[in-house]
């Protein structure tokens, strides 16, 4: 589990608080993460975007300089992957021009075309608006049903209750490693690790449905038939 203010460089953390660091042809810039490794990328809640840089410019730069890419390849693939985060006709715009559900969105695009098997999200919704939230995390849906591992960093129990499996770290300990619906169906065990239910499972205890239902799809199932 990666936390804090780290880079990463060849598989191990290290900080980098200013300046750019560059190991096995990888660029890692300071405050934020880049890459662990070719197959591997971490994305956190900083956009990550040059500012000079159209948003198609931002998409083409890793992939010409570290996958060895044509320009044209690249252009290529930054065009189709616009389209995949649903911003189209903005790939000569600049990033200050975007919003910030927009610049993470953008940001995620960069991180696919360096064709990752395994991404970490670290907080990519933290400062968004519930819309950009949402949009956020459906494409990170798209992400893990086309087989790309998705390790998500959260606060946001309604984000933790999506994943096929959460694990809860308290004080840099590990506390916990269950389903979302064994963890949710136990409340004792999040009250000690000082989270908050779900908002869904809120609703459930409120209205007096069965424990047994632990997930917003569930619960929404159960008072259909009713």
């Amino acid at each position: 589990m990666l936390a804090g203010k780290h880079s990463v460089c060849a598989g191990k953390c290290r900080t980098v608080a200013f300046g750019e660091c560059r190991t096995q042809n990888l660029r890692i810039f300071g405050g934020a993460f880049q890459c662990l490794e070719e197959n591997m990328q971490v994305h956190s809640a900083r956009f990550n975007l040059f500012g000079h840089l159209t948003v198609i410019e931002n998409l083409m730069i890793d992939p010409m300089d570290i996958l060895g890419k044509s320009r044209d390849e690249a252009y290529e693939t930054g065009m189709s992957l616009l389209k995949r985060v649903g911003l189209s006709g903005r790939e000569n715009q600049y990033p200050d021009m975007l919003s910030g559900g927009q610049k993470q969105r953008i940001a995620i695009a960069g991180a696919i075309a360096m064709r990752p098997d395994c991404i970490v999200f670290d907080e990519p919704t933290a400062m968004l608006d519930p819309k950009g939230r949402e949009n956020v995390m459906s494409i990170i849906r798209d992400l893990n049903a086309d087989g790309i591992t998705c390790i998500l960093i959260t606060h946001f129990m309604n984000e933790a209750e999506q994943a096929d499996r959460i694990i809860v770290l308290k004080k840099g300990k590990l506390i916990c490693d269950r389903s979302p619906e064994a963890l949710f169906f136990d409340r004792e065990m999040i009250e000690r690790a000082g989270l908050e239910m779900p908002p869904a499972i809120d609703i459930r205890d409120k209205a007096g449905l069965p424990e047994s239902l632990t997930t917003a799809e569930s619960i929404a199932e159960y008072i259909a038939s009713i």
